[in-house]
């Protein structure tokens, strides 16, 4: 299992940290009902990776809440879906499309996962730090590191695994959450990127998949004791995501960019890859390039700007490039040079496939028991996290409706929706 390559810092130096930015900009009294959210994203588990076998503490933290089928925002890659839910955007309003990124105005190449980044959208803890709570992540999340300070959560601390696989991801954030009302967090964000890893190196439903599934599943099982012993869990909303599904590639379906194109008549190198590749051409050499590709294939697409299908949503028009190739589920597109074409699992394909759907559960005070939801959109997740907050969400794509359900006290916008039925018998 991959280790995180982050330092660990004084949990209880942070708190006090914690505790003074939230008594500092508080404007209102403290409120001992006060219920706090916790986001957990599992990076690519897919919605049918849960099981009462394989994952018995998520089936008990979704029997006690509600479970559901995400739809994500195309491609169904990492960077364009953490982004997605927290601000509730679709990639043809966030310029958001893979997990690198080439800005054609600054010529720079970014990875918004670990670079500075430049997603455009308010996310949902920087609304919270605005609106005069405190927000934290633990790890990662695609546009933590924003350039723009008024996109950043009040905190942010690394968690660490060490040598023997001792994970404290449960105990940092129990730590936090173990305080006063006035102290605690409004919103704090905890990412694992475990199960994705596995998958992509050794494939959906390997042994090492099927070994980090079951380490997530326990290290949300240490969580959801604490609470309880803690009486945390009648002031915690939890909510687990996923980003994206995944789904192993066939053998020998790999496609080199580099048999079908010179790739010196591309200004820059090729950006992406996997399922889905950015090229920048040289001048006056697109259409040559475009109708190469269209020749490659029946597993291979190329589109140029305003061809991508208008249910995709991708993929703002001033960072599309020339030349966007996708590849059939799958399948990968890469070159000769790069190391990526022995993947065995991937993600990125048409976001309707149910392979690429993702996990959602949701418990806690404000969330029915007993609630199985129909497949809806990811970007909703961003109107339910700021009904759980109660802030004034920005401006999104997203709407309260397909959740409403799951609200034990559903907001005024909420009207009869078919999008859940209620079954307490899973």
């Amino acid at each position: 299992m991959r280790t995180a390559p982050v330092l660990v810092c004084d949990a209880l130096f942070l708190l006090g940290v914690i505790g003074f930015v939230s008594s500092a900009e508080a404007i209102t009294p403290s409120d001992p009902d006060k219920q706090s959210t916790v986001v957990i994203l599992l990076d690519g588990f897919r919605w049918d990776l849960q099981t009462p076998t394989a994952t018995p503490n998520l089936e008990r933290l979704a029997k006690a809440g509600t479970r559901g089928e995400m739809i994500p925002v195309w491609p169904t890659i990492s960077t364009p879906n953490h982004w997605a839910m927290v601000t509730g955007l679709y990639p043809s309003h966030t310029g958001l499309f893979h997990n690198e990124m080439y800005d054609p105005e600054s010529g720079k190449y970014q990875k918004p996962l670990e670079d500075v980044f430049f997603g455009v959208g308010e996310p949902i803890w920087a609304a919270v730090a605005r609106q005069h709570g405190t927000s934290g992540l633990i790890g990662g999340w695609a546009g933590w590191r924003a350039a723009d300070a008024s996109k950043s959560p009040s905190w942010r601390m690394p968690y660490s695994i060490d040598e023997q696989g001792h994970d404290n991801r449960a105990t940092l954030l129990l730590q936090i959450l173990d305080q006063k009302a006035e102290t605690r967090p409004d919103l704090t964000t905890l990412v694992f990127f475990d199960v994705d890893h596995e998958q992509h190196v050794y494939g959906v439903g390997s042994p090492e998949a099927n070994q980090a599934i079951r380490h997530v599943d326990r290290v949300i099982g240490e969580l959801t004791t604490g609470l309880a012993a803690r009486g945390l869990d009648r002031k915690v909303n939890l909510v687990i995501v996923a980003d994206h599904g995944m789904m192993n590639v066939g053998e020998g379906q790999v496609i080199f960019l580099d048999d079908h194109i010179d790739l010196n008549s591309l200004a820059v190198p090729p950006v992406g890859g996997g399922p889905v590749m950015a090229l920048w051409p040289k001048p006056g050499l697109a259409p040559v390039i475009h109708e190469k590709l269209l020749n490659a294939g029946p597993h291979l697409q190329a589109f140029r700007p305003g061809e991508i299908p208008e249910n995709r949503k991708c993929c703002g028009s001033w960072r599309m490039p020339p030349i966007l190739v996708t590849v059939d589920p799958g399948w990968i597109v890469t070159t000769r040079a790069r190391s990526d074409s022995n993947v065995k699992g991937m993600h990125g394909y048409d976001h309707t496939r149910s392979e690429m759907h993702a996990l959602f559960i949701a418990a806690g005070p404000a969330i029915r028991a007993g609630v199985q939801l129909k497949p809806f959109r990811n970007v909703d997740v961003y109107s339910l996290l700021a009904e759980l907050l109660k802030i004034e969400p920005a401006k999104n794509d997203g709407s309260i409706d397909s959740l409403c359900p799951i609200l034990v006290h559903p907001p005024a916008a909420c009207t009869a929706s078919p999008a859940a039925s209620q079954d307490s018998s899973r």
